[in-house]
């Protein structure tokens, strides 16, 4: 969807785990489309809580992992880091 329309798209919420391609390969994806977009803040979303899950997150090129079961405040609060005046 991403790669269709990467202007339509400021931020991005994945799971981490997904069937046919995970949220790791996908994220790599987006890094690597070329426009104004193609920085848009990915996080994560992932059961796995465990420190190398996060690093592989990162190295994948997402900017933050809620974990689950998500709490509503926290992903407000990575919404809000994200956000520009004009939202």
């Amino acid at each position: 969807m991403f790669s269709a329309d990467p202007d339509k798209y400021s931020r991005i919420f994945m799971d981490a785990p997904m069937p046919e391609m995970d949220g790791y390969d996908a994220a790599r994806r987006v890094r690597e489309l070329a426009g104004k977009r193609a920085g848009a803040p990915i996080g994560a979303m992932s059961a796995n809580v465990f420190r190398e899950d996060m690093d592989k997150c990162l190295r994948a090129g997402m900017n933050g992992r809620l974990d689950k079961p998500l709490n509503l405040g926290e992903v407000l609060d990575q919404l809000r880091q994200y956000l520009t005046p004009h939202e």
